[in-house]
């Protein structure tokens, strides 16, 4: 009977055990947790962190299993690195860690690793690691074939590939829109000064003659300056789709010549048409991301601004000096952005399609507008980017009626219509101190390769972006 109540309690005991284990592997496998120890530690040793919210989680739960953690040359350091991102309204979710424990009086070896690459219950997930990195110290269950580790090579491998949101260049360069995308809950409020100046009169991509255009015009176009405000709100309506709209103000002014040499100078302003843009994320991955862009603008923009031209009687301007277009019109396209240590890259190619015609029987050229960029990580708070713009413009569809085509060339449908090449510097910026903390500016400056027209246009010399973006809350630097 002895026998066998002592059979019986080896069984339960060994049962119980597996059962342990099983739960302590599932627990290990539910948060992707691994864990390595190459060498023997002395748990009566000290142990030291470095800064950061996981490595001070760490060293409380430390001190909670009766180990010794101090800063002043501790035997043990513990290095962690952690990926992280903004969610809701909670300042920081951490996604993943990963961390050393290296032994300073031997040579700085690499004595353990572990990792989580599930990491959002991390009070829990930390309480886990150190439980079952306790559990193989103490059986000595040693890997000995990875004993000896470089710890340089190491440490080179120990960033996570995670993207990182606080870069400053997460974000495209800040002409390009749409680029990047937020999480559920994410807000993201913006505002942009952009400059455009044009003068001088191409056909095709050679310059005309002024004598050539007065045989068919009254008047040339010397120059023109385009000043817009735009405000812009995005908004995370889930992981997989965010919206953004703009609203912008526009003031345009041309300065023209007539025959009889008299100069003289037409303006006009007013709220451009409303943009709605939908982002629904495709690729989400540690070092890619890729997205679509699909929007609508409301003809909100005025099609029928008038101006006192010179020597005639109260005109209707041009079409490019109009401020909307007069249709509904639909974008089409997508984002895809690359991110690595120090250095991001993307590709945007978008379709703006003008539908239908508007009260005046015309609307404008479709737009293919295809952006490349790269960028350059040069510190935690600015990058510089160089990036290069291909656009392609169809020619007016139909004709406005009221507009009197032999005043200026502007005034003929048949001079619209393009292709441009451009090429842009610029940077982003998060100042990392002082009132303009947290909010990210971006300035960029374009210069055109290449310029080809159909019939006569004005030329574009440079123009330039001024931005800034700020995510409330906890939703900082995203």
């Amino acid at each position: 009977m002895k026998k066998i109540t002592i059979l019986f309690i080896f069984l339960f005991s060994s049962k119980l055990s597996f059962a342990q284990s099983l739960f302590s592997n599932k627990t290990l496998k539910k948060h992707k947790i691994e864990l390595e120890i190459f060498n023997e530690i002395n748990l009566d040793k000290s142990f030291g962190f470095g800064e950061g919210l996981v490595s001070s989680k760490f060293s409380k739960e430390f001190k909670k299993n009766d180990l010794i953690v101090k800063n002043d040359k501790p035997r043990y350091f513990v290095s962690i690195s952690y990926g992280w991102s903004f969610k809701n309204k909670i300042d920081l979710v951490v996604e993943s860690f990963k961390g050393l424990i290296i032994d300073k009086e031997n040579n700085d070896k690499i004595v353990a690793s572990f990792l989580s690459d599930r990491a959002k219950e991390t009070d829990n997930v930390i309480k886990i690691v150190i439980n079952n990195l306790l559990k193989l110290i103490r059986e000595k269950s040693i890997n000995r074939e990875n004993k000896f580790i470089d710890i340089n090579d190491h440490f080179k491998k120990m960033e996570l590939n995670l993207w990182d949101y606080s870069r400053p260049d997460s974000h495209a360069p800040i002409n390009i829109t749409g680029d990047h995308f937020h999480d559920k809950g994410g807000l993201m409020i913006s505002y942009r000064y952009i400059f455009k100046n044009m003068s001088g009169n191409l056909n095709g991509n050679s310059e005309v003659n002024i004598e050539d255009i007065y045989r068919n015009y009254n008047s040339i176009s010397e120059s023109n300056k385009v000043e817009s405000h735009k405000v812009g709100f995005m908004y995370g309506i889930s992981t997989k789709i965010n919206l953004m709209t703009s609203i912008g103000f526009t003031l345009k002014t041309m300065n023209l010549l007539s025959k009889k040499n008299q100069s003289f100078q037409t303006k006009s302003s007013g709220i451009n048409d409303i943009n709605l843009t939908a982002l629904y994320n495709l690729v989400d991955k540690s070092r890619n991301k890729t997205h679509l862009n699909i929007g609508i603008s409301f003809p909100i923009g005025s099609i029928n601004v008038n101006d006192q031209y010179s020597s005639f009687s109260i005109t209707k301007l041009p079409y490019n000096m109009q401020i909307g277009s007069g249709t509904w019109n639909t974008y089409l396209g997508f984002t895809t952005f690359f991110q690595y240590e120090k250095i991001s890259f993307g590709l945007q190619p978008s379709y703006k399609i003008h539908i239908g015609k508007n009260s005046y029987d015309y609307s404008f050229g479709n737009i293919l507008d295809v952006n490349y960029w790269a960028a350059v990580k040069i510190s935690n708070w600015i990058s510089l980017s160089l990036s290069l713009q291909n656009k392609f413009s169809d020619k007016i569809r139909g004709r406005d009626l009221e507009l009197t085509s032999n005043i200026v060339p502007e005034s003929n449908a048949y001079n619209y219509g393009f292709y441009v090449f451009n090429s842009s510097i610029g940077t982003n910026i998060i100042p990392p101190y002082g009132k303009l903390k947290n909010i990210r500016i971006g300035i960029e400056y374009f210069l055109p390769l290449l310029q080809n027209y159909n019939g006569i246009q004005m030329g574009v010399d440079n123009n330039f972006v001024i931005g800034l973006q700020f995510s409330p809350g906890s939703n900082k630097h995203h």
